[in-house]
């Protein structure tokens, strides 16, 4: 039996490596085929491709990117389409601004009209604090409503007072209309006295007087008449809501009208007094003071007579009533 011949321990390494450096020249061999494979079905394909119509290079390229010109064209002029439809078809609001004088109790409508708005959402806020959100109520109030496009308020109230805004909410910008709301308690006319007969004396002087009971009796203006008509310059004297009869002669009696009104013309009230001026009886006519007349024949004869109140008038004959 032969035996190996006997190798030293640097032999060995020399060997080990030398087996080492055949196995890698044996797989760069092998993946270099693959890839001059891979080069020359590319460059085939490509001589296909270029010489198949006669195109070049820049033939594809310029088909590419007139494409993409193209493209770009059609997407600037659907944004320029999108952007003057939202121009055309942008709300506006057609309701001015306005105050309301209501008084409690009385019912109101704060108006929001718009064109071109079904799309969008109409926000009502009162002094901040909202209140509707397009249909949805965030303000638990029976007596809120909308209606089409209005905020209904019934039986308002004093707490009910304040600015009311009415928004659409359209892309980076808010339309809105603002509503002031003024509630002022329900206001009447005092009169004095109360039940409206004043009786005078002639010769003697009286009074009638109207108050005007709200919340805000100073805005409101009293004005007077008297059978409908104004009082001419110095007639009568009158001072803040009192209206004074000096001197009383008959001719001072009438239906008096007391008007009071708020200084902006939206609120009126009106309050009548009857005077009578007190005077003793007196015959205005007599048809005459001798009548003939014979027996059996009847006669009539007139005695008229004025006074205030009204008098009792009684026929003598001699020192004796005919009654």
């Amino acid at each position: 039996m032969k035996t190996l011949p006997h190798l030293s321990l640097s032999s060995v390494l020399l060997l080990v490596l030398f087996s080492i450096s055949y196995l890698n020249v044996l797989v760069l061999t092998e993946d270099q085929e693959l890839d001059d494979i891979e080069d020359e079905e590319n460059d085939e394909y490509m001589d296909e491709y270029f010489s198949g119509n006669g195109s070049g290079s820049e033939d594809y390229y310029y088909d590419y990117y007139e494409g993409e010109s193209r493209n770009n064209e059609d997407e600037d002029s659907e944004e320029r389409e999108n952007e003057e439809k939202a121009v055309m078809y942008k709300p506006k609001i057609l309701t001015e601004q306005t105050k309301h004088h209501v008084s409690v109790g009385e019912d109101v409508s704060l108006d929001c009209e718009a064109t071109n708005s079904s799309e969008f959402v109409r926000i009502w806020v009162k002094d901040g604090q909202m209140l509707f959100t397009g249909s949805i109520m965030l303000y638990r109030s029976d007596r809120f409503s909308l209606k089409e496009s209005s905020l209904y308020i019934s039986r308002v109230s004093q707490e009910d007072s304040g600015v009311y805004t009415c928004s659409i909410m359209v892309k980076e910008e808010e339309l809105s209309v603002q509503h002031t709301l003024n509630v002022i308690k329900a206001f009447f006319i005092k009169k004095y006295p109360n039940d409206g007969n004043v009786e005078i004396k002639v010769g003697e002087s009286g009074k009638i007087s109207c108050v005007v009971s709200s919340a805000s009796s100073d805005d409101y203006v009293i004005e007077w008449t008297r059978d409908g008509q104004s009082f001419q310059n110095g007639e009568y004297s009158v001072e803040g809501n009192e209206l004074y009869i000096s001197n009383a002669t008959v001719n001072d009696a009438g239906q008096y009208y007391c008007y009071a009104k708020k200084e902006d013309g939206d609120k009126s009230a009106t309050s009548s007094f009857m005077v009578k001026i007190l005077f003793a009886p007196k015959i205005l006519s007599l048809d005459q003071s001798t009548f003939r007349t014979g027996e059996g024949y009847s006669l009539e004869m007139t005695c008229t007579v004025v006074s205030q109140p009204n008098s009792k008038v009684t026929w003598y004959k001699g020192n004796e009533s005919t009654e």
